[in-house]
């Protein structure tokens, strides 16, 4: 019988992700056209189960910490999926699998398993940037009916997504790990300068999502308001 894998403490864990280049430092273009400092890659963490079992243990552990209960899991597309999948047969939480866009056949539709209005979902995945995936996908679960108590997150970049999604659903984000205290772990360890963390904490200080700029109260059924907020990050 294999060995049970034990979970790195998240100081292991930040420098092990170092190490297997999930964290790499120096100019990334992201997906929005910004240009970005540091490059955080948490699919790397799929071919190293010690990973896997730290990265997912420490989420749970944070759910325990604020006391975070539901009736469902629903780990984002993509890599909020497999992370979902372990605490779910883990620890005995039913999942639903969402689709990134409904099926165009068949049922048609945005989730697969089995739920009922007003169960409680909280949303998991990798990395919170300016949240604009939670900001458009809250509003897909509370179309089914479904209530999305929070979301829990591993890794936050500390660029406004807490307080974007709080801002415009009124739902608390959780996240096990800051950017900042992943830079102070580094720089501890010698893996990085302190000249890259202060570049990297100036980067932060100037590409934030700006709340103060959407200063109307929010909720649900805002819909154009949230397309408008999506466009500017």
């Amino acid at each position: 019988m294999a060995a049970e894998i034990k979970s790195l403490s998240l100081q292991e864990l930040v420098l092990k992700l170092f190490d297997v280049k999930g964290l790499k430092f120096g100019r990334f273009v992201m997906r929005t056209g910004e240009v970005t400092p540091i490059y955080i890659d948490m699919r790397v963490i799929w071919t190293y189960p010690e990973l896997v079992v730290s990265v997912c243990e420490h989420i749970w552990d944070l759910f325990e910490r604020k006391n975070i209960s539901c009736d469902l899991l629903c780990g984002l597309p993509y890599q909020g999926i497999p992370i979902a999948s372990y605490l779910s047969t883990k620890y005995n939480v039913p999942m639903l699998l969402k689709r990134k866009r409904p099926k165009d056949y068949g049922t048609k539709q945005f989730f697969e398993g089995h739920y009922r209005a007003d169960q409680k979902v909280v949303i998991v995945d990798d990395v919170l940037m300016t949240g604009g995936t939670i900001v458009e996908d809250i509003p897909v679960f509370r179309d089914e009916g479904l209530s999305v108590e929070a979301s829990v997150i591993f890794f936050d970049r500390q660029q406004g997504g807490m307080e974007r999604i709080k801002h415009i659903h009124g739902v608390d984000t959780h996240c096990v790990l800051s950017l900042s205290d992943a830079l102070q772990f580094l720089l501890e360890a010698g893996k990085i300068s302190q000249e890259t963390v202060d570049a990297t904490h100036q980067y932060l200080s100037t590409n934030r999502f700006d709340t103060a700029k959407y200063g109307v109260e929010l909720g649900t059924g805002n819909e154009e308001l949230i397309k408008q907020v999506n466009n500017c990050a």
